[in-house]
């Protein structure tokens, strides 16, 4: 899956080749329509053809969340469904194991988070805060 330009913001880690993991500084569309980001050292990438980083339960660990006693990744008042550990919840049952469902304020939220940026986005958006990740 490509990266859409429309999901980022900066700050937001993303993979322009696969194991690279870079830091978003700047984005800009080209003169072709084409969508190009930057990172903290001046490295230009094009992130049409840039990958999203998978959430994994190592991603979580670099992190350093904690799980509670149910197997759920805590983020600040975020609870963050590991679909590998646990079987469903209430009315969700998940499918897709490399969904993430989230719950805020005992409330399931209707779009679960595949890709770290989107975890960055959701938690900024909640705390107006940057999350704590270091690849």
């Amino acid at each position: 899956m490509a990266l859409q330009a429309n999901e980022l913001r900066i700050g937001n880690y993303f993979m322009p080749e696969i194991g690279t993991i870079h830091k978003l500084h700047g984005i800009w569309q080209g003169d072709n329509n084409e969508w190009w980001g930057s990172d903290c050292d001046n490295n230009y990438f094009e992130l049409d053809t840039s990958n999203p980083i998978q959430l994994t339960p190592e991603i979580f660990k670099k992190m350093n969340l904690s799980r509670d006693l149910e197997g759920w990744f805590l983020l600040f008042d975020i609870k963050i469904y590991d679909p590998l550990v646990l079987g469903g919840i209430g009315g969700y049952v998940q499918t897709d194991r490399k969904n993430y469902a989230i719950i805020y304020n005992e409330h399931v939220l209707k779009r679960s988070v595949t890709y770290l940026h989107q975890l960055q986005n959701l938690y900024f958006a909640l705390t107006g805060e940057e999350l704590n990740y270091t690849p």
